[in-house]
C-alpha cells in the first residue's frame, strides 16, 4: 500500500510534512536524512520526471519546459527545456501552484534569470572614489556599467599601483549582476557608508573583505576582469578636489562624464555638499555628459556657478575637429582681456574631446562673479593657425 501510495504526489507532500517537520522541530535533520537512505528503495520510486509538474511553471520568449526533476530530499527542482538560453536576455520563470509543507500554495510567484555576458576591456568604469573618509569612515570605490550587457561581477577585482606594479588584487567573491547603466559600490562596511551618505541605496553594495590600502593623498585605483586585464584605471590626488573646501575628509571625488578618459584631471571633481560630499549606488551630483556637435566648439553650461552646490558647478568646453593632427590652447580671459586660466596648452588634439573648468584661475583662487571669454586656438603643423572665441559668465550667489 505504501508503494502504490507513494506514487502520488499527494502522499509525497504527506510524507514530508509528518518526517521533516517533526525531525526538523527538534533540529535532527541528520535523522531525516538516515530515514530517506533507509527508504532509499521506495524514494527512488519518485526520482522519476514528475510530468504532471510541468505544468506548475513557465518560462517566457519562447522557453518550452518539457519535463521537471527533483532531487534526493525534495529541495532542488530542475527545469528541463527543450533549447537553451540566451546571453544576455532577461528570462522570467513563474510558479504556480506548488504547496509548502504548510499547505501554502504559491500563485504567480516569479523570479528573472539571465546567462551574464563576458566583460570586456571599457565596459566597467570606475565613478567615483572616496579614499579618505571621515575618522569614523570607510573608504568605498564606485563601479559603473557603461556598456550593453548584462555582467556579472564574480572574480573581478580591485587593485592599486605600488610603484610600477600592480598590486594588493581584492577578488569579489560573490555574485552581482550589474545590468547597463547601473551603479555598484565596493566596500567593507556598506552600513557605515550608509550612516555617512543618506541618499544611498542599500541593495547595491558588495562587502568586500577587504579593499587595497588606498593613500589619504593620492594614488591609484584600478579596475581588473577575471582574467586580469585592466578594464579601467584613476590617478586620484587630493589636488583635485575643488580648491576651496577647507577639509576634504569624507568627501569623495566624482567623474563628470561616462566617456571622457579617466586620466583627464578635469573629469574629476568633489562630490557636492548638499549631497553630504558623495552619491555612492546614485548619479554622481556632478555629472554632466558631454553633448557631441558638428561645431567646432561648444560650452554647456554657458553660466555656472562654482560653489559646490552641486548645480552647474563645472563648466565642460567640447571641440569637434574636421581633421586630426592639430595642436590646441584654450585660454580664459576676463572682460579687460586679462589671462584669467590657462586650461590647454600645446596639446596635440583627438578628433573630439573635452575638457572642463572648475572656475579658478592660475592661483587656484575662485574666479570673481562676471563675464569671461574662452578662447580656443588650435593650429597644424604645417603653421596654419585657427582660433575660435565664446562666451560664458561665472555667476554665484549674493
Amino acid at each position: 500500500q505504501l508503494r502504490e501510495n507513494f506514487e502520488k504526489k499527494e502522499f509525497i507532500q504527506f510524507f514530508k510534512e509528518i518526517i521533516v517537520t517533526s525531525v526538523h522541530n527538534k533540529n535532527e535533520e541528520h535523522r531525516f536524512k538516515t530515514i530517506i537512505r533507509q527508504l532509499e528503495s521506495i524514494v527512488n520510486l519518485t526520482l522519476k520526471d514528475y510530468e504532471s509538474y510541468v505544468s506548475n511553471f513557465a518560462i517566457d520568449n519562447g522557453i518550452n519546459i518539457t519535463s521537471v526533476n527533483f532531487d534526493e530530499f525534495f529541495s532542488c527542482i530542475e527545469l528541463i527545456t527543450s533549447s537553451g538560453l540566451d546571453t544576455g536576455i532577461v528570462y522570467t520563470i513563474i510558479v504556480n501552484g506548488l504547496s509548502d509543507c504548510s499547505g501554502n500554495s504559491t500563485v504567480n510567484a516569479s523570479t528573472e534569470i539571465i546567462l551574464p555576458h563576458s566583460g570586456q576591456k571599457g565596459d566597467l568604469i570606475i565613478n567615483e572614489i572616496l579614499y579618505n573618509p571621515l575618522p569614523d569612515g570607510k573608504d568605498f570605490i564606485e563601479i559603473y556599467n557603461n556598456s550593453d550587457k548584462n555582467i556579472d561581477l564574480f572574480n573581478w577585482q580591485l587593485a592599486k599601483i605600488a610603484g610600477d606594479t600592480i598590486s594588493s588584487k581584492k577578488i569579489i567573491e560573490t555574485h552581482f549582476l550589474l545590468k547597463p547603466m547601473e551603479f555598484v559600490v565596493l566596500t567593507t562596511d556598506p552600513e557605515n557608508i550608509q550612516e555617512n551618505y543618506a541618499n544611498a541605496l542599500n541593495d547595491r553594495f558588495i562587502d568586500m573583505g577587504s579593499l587595497p590600502s588606498y593613500s589619504d593623498d593620492e594614488g591609484t585605483v584600478i579596475l581588473l576582469l577575471p582574467n586580469n586585464q585592466v578594464s579601467d584605471s584613476v590617478h586620484y590626488d587630493d589636488n583635485f578636489q575643488f580648491s576651496l573646501l577647507k577639509e576634504t575628509d569624507g568627501v569623495s571625488l566624482e567623474r563628470i562624464d561616462f566617456n571622457r578618459p579617466s586620466t583627464d584631471q578635469t573629469n574629476w571633481h568633489s562630490a557636492a555638499e548638499d549631497q553630504g560630499f558623495g552619491t555612492p549606488t546614485i548619479e554622481n551630483s556632478q555629472y554632466s555628459p558631454t553633448e557631441s556637435s558638428p561645431v567646432n566648439l561648444t560650452v554647456e553650461p554657458e553660466l555656472f556657478s562654482p560653489d559646490n552646490d552641486g548645480f552647474e558647478d563645472v563648466l565642460t568646453i567640447s571641440y569637434k575637429m574636421e581633421a586630426p593632427g592639430f595642436v590646441g590652447n584654450i585660454t580664459i580671459f576676463d572682460a579687460q582681456g586679462r589671462t584669467i586660466r590657462q586650461l590647454m596648452q600645446s596639446e596635440l588634439l583627438g578628433i573630439e574631446g573635452s575638457i572642463s573648468w572648475d572656475g579658478l584661475n592660475n592661483q587656484r583662487e575662485k574666479a570673481r562673479i562676471g563675464a569671461y571669454v574662452i578662447y580656443f586656438e588650435y593650429f597644424d603643423l604645417n603653421g596654419n593657425v585657427h582660433a575660435v572665441k565664446h562666451p560664458c559668465v561665472v555667476g554665484g550667489k549674493f
